[in-house]
């Protein structure tokens, strides 16, 4: 175990946090029932597997604006189930996702990841939509996902549905190589108290409190407080990376139910924290670098509702919207308050003999203040982007052919009108056997770094010895990425135990962004010399790869899940100034990726499970193909009261997984345990 910096402070802040949180569940725990005290919410029978036709069964609605089945979805889509979130003893979104077949996650420090498909990945990964309940956490700025925020209470998802490939035509823009939906669950299903306690050697200590209960026979209601202290990783030579992190969160949610049918829900939430991050600076001279150790304040929370009038004769309408306000503070370069305010509007008609219609629209204002500093700027620092979307799909039957035909058309200020059309099909050939294809075309629309934003990036120097400054520098012509997909899959269940699913995938892209090289110029008020690398259109590629997973249900008590996945990109630049001022896709992406899970069920109160992974070569990035080995136990005395022990990198005493790309320095992630125990009430 290494020593920790600023365990002092660590321990008085996490006390009065701990202390919080203890008076508010007693709080909670004495509020008078208001029609009678709701049962304590089960723990759900993690011991035992989904059947392979209820898992089939299960019903999503990633791929397509209606419910449909995993089975027959024409899409290559993969669930992870509330089963497979208690097995695997992780404790955030992106470990999650290293359970999705050919989806490729790295930790890059404490508080941030890459996570990517089919060939692209990186530490702003802006060709992957990541939504929770519907609500779009992608980041306008740069792209992608700040994770560290992400905090989701796990014990209230209900599943995590991915689909890798297009989803343009559901969702919209920047769903280009794949979407993630995190799904919470319904306040009745977590009706009484939970207390759950994590503690371990890099999340040192993870304590949620939640209760929920009844206002009426079809009102529901739920608030938990959540508090998370993650510690530092390492670097290559075993010192602190000063990476750590803490965050605060208070959430509530309420539902309205009519019989079986959801009516309406509501739910907010607030957080407050830090990421710490050992920095990079640029500087104007020598040393032309500096290191900092910072600590980036963190701050937002959002309001959300959704709600499903009752209407007539097979007709279903869903009216959304959210308000989303993030606020980022990185000393010494840039200060971020974004906020996001968006409606979304749905209805579905009755099946008819030109199939089953669904249409509607949406609109999405994001607002951005910046505060630069002299090594970021903006012309303008309050941003506004306003984004008009419609939409129309219609699924026709076919025989055993299900055809969805659909387009969305998406207005955005940065680049105009744009369409996104979807051609998908899928063939029940038999019981359990379902094929699929699909033709889409995707876009990915500029961030505000790319549309009005300078960077400086790098420092070096220069004749004279006057530093030689590289400057990241944002272009208003540049234009929406472009994605022309063509997939096909297979699903097979030859018997009630065994189960096979492949994806085949080609992808034609288009515009991708890379840096075109402009002319040096000196500025005399510093002085340095500024070498403009200018955002632009010059890039294309191509990717193309095969996913295979299987599940087996060797008995009532043993399973087995195993994916293979193979992708490859690769890419020409189109412009002879351009240069490779980050990293390329070809060659950060390993090429082979593989994974093994085995679950056994012990005894009627133990089960254990061991998840092996492996990830290959990724030359562009520096990183060696490596094997990670994870173990996790689960006992349960009592019908309300669990603990799980989960060791993890145990192969390792730790390894890098991928590069600091912008800002920070390379770290490796270190072998680590984690003792959980949760108590329902």
């Amino acid at each position: 175990m290494h020593a920790r910096g600023g365990t002092a402070r660590g321990r008085t802040y996490f006390l009065r946090q701990a202390a919080a949180l203890v008076v508010g569940c007693l709080g909670l725990a004495t509020l008078p029932a208001q029609v009678e005290e709701p049962a304590a919410e089960e723990l759900a029978d993690d011991f035992e597997d989904l059947s392979l036709e209820e898992l089939l069964e299960v019903e999503v609605t990633v791929v397509t604006h209606k419910q449909i089945k995993v089975g027959t979805a024409p899409a290559a889509l993969y669930v992870i189930t509330r089963q497979d979130i208690q097995r695997s003893g992780m404790t955030s979104i992106p470990e999650l996702l290293r359970l999705v077949p050919g989806m490729h996650v790295a930790k890059i420090d404490s508080n941030r990841w890459a996570i990517g498909a089919r060939g692209f990945v990186g530490e702003f990964t802006n060709k992957l939509l990541v939504l929770i309940d519907g609500r779009r956490v992608y980041s306008p700025l740069f792209g992608g996902v700040h994770w560290d925020v992400q905090d989701v209470n796990l014990e209230d998802v209900e599943r995590i549905e991915v689909i890798r490939g297009p989803g343009g035509v559901r969702w919209g823009a920047n769903a280009v190589n794949g979407v993630i939906h995190v799904i919470t669950r319904r306040s009745y299903d977590t009706q009484g108290g939970m207390v759950q306690t994590t503690i371990g050697s890099e999340d040192r200590a993870i304590a949620t409190l939640r209760y929920g209960g009844e206002i009426d026979e079809n009102t529901t209601w739920r608030a938990y407080a959540r508090y998370l202290d993650r510690d530092e990783q390492v670097f290559a030579d075993g010192s602190d990376a000063t990476d750590g992190g803490e965050l605060a969160r208070a959430a509530f949610r309420f539902d309205g139910r009519d019989g079986e049918r959801d009516l309406w829900s509501v739910d907010a939430d607030v957080y407050v924290g830090s990421s710490r991050s050992r920095a990079q600076y640029t500087l104007n001279g020598p040393p032309y670098v500096e290191t900092a150790d910072i600590s980036m304040p963190l701050s937002g929370g959002h309001l959300q509702g959704e709600w499903s009038p009752l209407l007539a004769d097979g007709h279903t309408t869903r009216f959304s919207g959210w308000l989303d306000i993030n606020n980022r503070d990185v000393p010494g370069l840039l200060n971020e308050h974004r906020q996001t305010l968006a409606f979304e509007a749905l209805h579905i008609l009755p099946d008819s003999e030109v199939g089953r219609i669904s249409f509607g629209g949406g609109y999405r204002y994001q607002r951005l203040d910046l505060d630069g500093s002299s090594r970021a700027s903006t012309s303008d620092p309050h941003n506004v982007l306003n984004v008009v979307d419609a939409f129309i799909q219609d699924e026709l039957e076919l025989g055993d052919v299900s055809l969805f035909l659909g387009t969305k058309l998406e207005y955005n200020e940065f680049v105009g009108l744009q369409v996104q059309p979807d051609v998908r099909a899928s063939w029940q050939i038999d019981e359990g056997w379902n094929a699929w294809a699909a033709v889409s075309r995707a876009v990915r629309t500029p961030t505000f770094v790319e549309d009005d934003l300078r960077l400086d990036v790098s420092s070096q120097p220069g004749p004279g010895g006057v530093a030689q400054v590289g400057q990241l520098v944002s272009n208003k012509d540049f234009d929406a990425e472009e994605l022309l997909s063509y997939e096909g899959g297979f699903r097979a269940r030859p018997s009630e135990a065994l189960f096979f699913d492949l994806a085949l995938f080609y992808g034609d892209y288009d515009q991708l962004d890379e840096r075109v090289l402009g002319t040096p110029m000196l500025d005399p008020s510093v002085p340095r010399i500024e070498v403009p690398l200018l955002v632009d259109n010059v890039r294309t590629a191509k990717s193309y790869g095969a996913e295979l997973s299987a599940r087996w249900m060797v008995g009532e008590d043993t399973s087995l899940a195993a994916s293979y996945s193979f992708a490859r990109v690769e890419e020409e630049l189109t412009d002879p100034n351009a240069v490779v001022a980050s990293l390329p896709a070809e060659g950060s992406y390993p090429r082979h990726q593989a994974q093994l899970h085995l679950h056994q069920v012990l005894t009627d109160e133990w089960s254990g499970d061991l998840h092996a992974y492996y990830y290959g070569d990724a030359p562009a990035t520096g990183i060696d193909a490596w094997l990670r080995l994870d173990l996790h136990l689960g006992w349960r005395p009592k019908d309300d009261l669990r603990l799980d022990f989960t060791a993890q990198n145990l192969l390792d005493d730790r390894h890098p997984e991928f590069p600091g790309e912008f800002f920070g320095a390379t770290t490796e992630v270190e072998r680590s345990v984690l003792f959980t125990v949760t108590h329902r009430f």
